[in-house]
């Protein structure tokens, strides 16, 4: 609790920038690669809630029963419109969270890279590496 009550010199410490540092350079080489390669930089895009669909949005907590926790809308919907609107590649970095029991294998958060093509052909995922 003292670390979190006194974050700002906490996030002093040498192996906290370090690392702090370490992701900022991993996130800039993926945008950079994947630029290289034609990608478009997307951020997940808030949707709004309709009254008719707002209990299915809501998924209960299995960790805290009692409590629930609210899903994007469709964001099938969302690369849709990107697809639609001639944006046929994209990624995206985003954090995520489980709802499930911790294990020793398993972080409860973790950053991923989404990455969405549309109208390829089989060169187009074959490791860039290789080419």
């Amino acid at each position: 609790m003292v670390r979190l009550k006194y974050r700002a010199l906490d996030l002093r410490r040498p192996s906290l920038q370090r690392n702090f540092l370490l992701r900022s350079q991993i996130y800039q080489t993926a945008r950079r690669v994947l630029a290289g390669h034609r990608f478009w930089k997307s951020k997940p895009l808030p949707g709004q809630v309709h009254a008719r669909r707002r209990a299915q949005l809501l998924v209960p907590s299995r960790l805290t029963p009692g409590t629930f926790y609210a899903l994007a809308e469709s964001p099938q919907l969302f690369k849709q419109l990107f697809m639609v609107a001639g944006f046929d590649r994209y990624f995206q970095i985003v954090r995520c969270f489980r709802d499930e029991d911790l294990r020793q294998d398993r972080q409860p958060e973790f950053t991923q890279i989404d990455i969405e093509m549309s109208f390829v052909v089989e060169e187009d995922v074959q490791p860039w590496w290789k080419a």
